[in-house]
């Protein structure tokens, strides 16, 4: 074999060939700096303040139940808040975030970084929700509007605590002889914390009648009535009489019926006492044997029938001066006409 067969195949770099590779490499070195300089340049800016001076500025955010990261990044970015929605994600998945973000109300600033809006959004800065409770409502439909409004419990699970006097808070005034709260909730827009439990939600709503009656505190002591009778007779006034100026001239007519030892026939006790409302009451839905039909029985029912606003408690503790027996309906706006003879009423007189 000569010595020309013993040559690579693949012939060894000279001199000129390396300094193109080393050239080649460095050039390469310097694009990889300049990309990461540029990344790095990027990555900060979107996690960067998006306005570093608006300390004074504040952005309401809603974040709803099970929200995932990318529907937080999106609705930070469409409220003005992040830079870049793509490295907030990222950062929020590498950092460790996207499991402890919570659903909440939250108020925010453009002045914030996107780590601190990150932070804040596992505190749940703003952590209540709002239900509105109309006047007149019933215990069940009360325990409908929490649910569906707030999710925190069940229908069912808050008119069970709210007829098992054991689940009661402490009442500021002598339990309700029924064993029951209907009427003790009271009717007004509530905001309840995020993880209230059913017995708080209850507390809070006999917290807020305990306020409403205490100017009328007075009142209540000089009246010849219980506060449960109180609002008992007042949960009547609200069921039947809708128009603001006749609920006092209302609730005279039924204390003056009281006082002289007739029924108060009133529709709305029957109502309640029905699985469903009815448009006008038959006869025989009047001779319903039951303790709250005031058709049979005189006197009041054992109990509220719904829960009265305040404006119905203010007209039985200061009803009208009158001396009228009976009303009927009268035209369409729900106005009623009152006499003080039953020839009167039968006559429309």
């Amino acid at each position: 074999m000569s010595a020309d067969d013993t040559r690579p195949i693949i012939p060894l770099p000279g001199r000129r060939r390396k300094r193109r590779i080393l050239l080649r490499l460095a050039g390469g070195l310097v694009l990889l700096a300049v990309i990461a300089v540029i990344g790095w340049g990027l990555w900060d800016r979107g996690l960067g303040p998006v306005q570093p001076g608006a300390t004074d500025v504040q952005v309401g955010l809603t974040v709803p139940s099970g929200a995932s990261a990318q529907d937080i990044g999106l609705l930070l970015e469409e409220k003005g808040l992040i830079e870049n929605r793509a490295i907030w994600i990222l950062a929020a998945s590498r950092d460790g975030y996207t499991d402890r973000f919570q659903a909440g109300d939250y108020v925010l600033s453009p002045s914030m970084s996107g780590r601190q809006i990150m932070e804040a959004l596992t505190h749940g800065t703003v952590t209540t929700l709002s239900v509105t409770i109309p006047e007149g409502y019933t215990l069940a439909q009360i325990a409908r509007a929490v649910a569906q409004e707030t999710g925190l419990c069940t229908a069912t699970e808050l008119k069970a605590i709210a007829e098992d006097p054991e689940s009661w808070p402490e009442l500021p005034f002598p339990s309700p002889p029924t064993g029951t709260l209907e009427g003790y909730l009271f009717p007004d827009t509530y905001a309840i914390d995020r993880d209230a439990t059913t017995e708080e939600i209850v507390a809070q709503m006999v917290g807020r009648l305990e306020a409403a009656l205490e100017p009328h505190a007075a009142a209540i002591a000089a009246s010849d009535m219980s506060l449960h009778e109180i609002l008992t007779l007042a949960s009547i006034v609200e069921r039947e009489i809708r128009v603001p100026d006749e609920r006092p001239i209302g609730a005279q007519v039924f204390l003056k019926r009281i006082d002289e030892g007739m029924r108060l026939e009133s529709c709305a006790t029957v109502q309640y006492i029905l699985p469903e409302p009815k448009e006008v009451l038959s006869e025989a839905d009047t001779r319903i044997e039951s303790a709250y039909n005031t058709y049979l029985h005189e006197g009041l029912p054992p109990g509220p029938i719904c829960s009265p606003g305040l404006p119905c408690i203010e007209a039985v503790l200061y009803p009208a001066d009158t001396d009228y027996l009976f009303f009927r309906t009268h035209g369409t706006e729900g106005r009623h006409r009152f006499s003080r003879t039953l020839s009167e009423h039968l006559s429309g007189g």
